[in-house]
């Protein structure tokens, strides 16, 4: 099982410990991961009945999602999209404005990968499925078909690229 339990008490601990004047004032006793444990299971007891905490064998906490993994996470499930529309003899280019707006808008350091990929299913798969059963015509050469994607407003948009063979 995993869970975001303590997620917001851990952002606000490794806050308050930042830099000079946090661990000044804040003076620390124990190792990050030390306190880090110790703020989840301190979680874990008032969420749930000591007799359910005591059948939880492990505890492990994950680091946060750096930015820079965020961009290759967004780069890794484009290309899960593409190998699954290469079926349909198509693939789709996004451009890095899109990928931001996919981060911007759905991105949460305290909800993970998870809220990143529910950002790119809304802002870009649901989109782009909208636009295939609309435009998409399978073609009887099997050339395979680009579709550019781009922002337009607020919104992804699509084009079709030249075709490739």
């Amino acid at each position: 099982m995993t869970s975001n339990l303590a997620a917001s008490e851990i952002q606000d601990y490794n806050a308050r410990m930042a830099g000079v004047l946090g661990r000044l004032r804040f003076p620390r006793r124990k190792s990050d991961k030390e306190g880090v444990k110790d703020i989840v299971m301190g979680k874990m007891l008032k969420a749930f009945s000591p007799e359910f905490v005591n059948r939880i064998d492990n505890v492990i906490v994950f680091n946060w999602i750096e930015d820079e993994s965020v961009q290759k996470i967004v780069s890794i499930e484009i290309k899960r999209l593409n190998n699954r529309l290469r079926k349909h003899n198509c693939y789709v280019e996004v451009s890095e404005s899109v990928v931001s707006h996919i981060i911007k808008n759905g991105f949460d350091k305290q909800f993970g990968a998870r809220s990143l990929k529910r950002s790119i299913r809304k802002n870009l798969e649901v989109p782009l499925a909208e636009f295939l059963m609309s435009q998409h015509k399978p073609s009887e050469t099997f050339d395979v078909v680009r579709y550019n994607a781009k922002i337009v407003g607020r919104d992804v948009v699509f084009e079709r690229g030249v075709s490739n063979g």
